[in-house]
């Protein structure tokens, strides 16, 4: 059996996808649970059209290179933005508890933010993992994710946590985007010459 490496930057990345995911993991319940009671059918769908419209423009656009250079340029503000805007969510919803705004907040990020940075770290991530390290990070990456999920929808399962918590754990729950802040500062070279050629 071929030995799975973990380096440094692979290290940083999977620490804090775990730290998300948990945090994810511990929120999803009981967000689901109001979510589903409390948002029409109807807004599901919605939901469903428009993050497929948004994902299908942005992936269609990616094949230009001038897009993909506007979208390299604008990645730290992108990731700052979607810290921000959940934490702003999370904490809005903790106060006064409104599920419309949680519900039009997530979907606009969701179709403006979290599209961009798909698309934006599946390039970093080729450019920092070149051949077979690409595919022993992605493969680290679902076996830490899967942990994490585990370990958090367990201790759901044996001690429900309290909706008020569930939303700020969900709110400040974007530890991988400051991973990739990390990563982003160390392989600021690199992530600069993609595309360049």
């Amino acid at each position: 059996m071929e030995k799975l490496h973990i380096d440094n930057t692979s290290g940083v990345l999977l620490l804090f996808a775990f730290i998300d995911s948990l945090m994810l993991a511990l929120a999803y319940p009981a967000i689901r649970k109001v979510t589903g009671d409390m948002l029409p059918t109807r807004y599901f769908a919605i939901e469903g059209i428009l993050s497929c419209a948004c994902g299908l423009l942005v992936c269609m656009s990616w094949n230009s290179k001038k897009f993909r250079r506007f979208s390299f340029g604008i990645f730290k503000g992108m990731a700052f933005a979607e810290i921000l805007v959940f934490a702003c969510i999370g904490v809005s919803m903790y106060l006064w508890f409104n599920i419309w705004v949680f519900a039009i907040g997530t979907l606009i990020t969701q179709c403006i933010i979290c599209v961009f940075m798909g698309r934006i770290l599946n390039s970093f991530r080729v450019a920092i993992f070149p051949d077979r390290e690409r595919e022993f990070y992605d493969n680290n990456m679902h076996i830490v994710s899967s942990i994490s999920y585990l370990l958090g929808l367990t201790v759901v399962a044996i001690w429900p946590i309290p909706l008020d918590v569930s939303i700020l754990l969900w709110g400040f729950g974007c530890f991988g985007d400051i991973g990739w802040l990390i990563i982003y500062r160390r392989h600021k070279s690199k992530f600069n010459s993609i595309d360049k050629n």
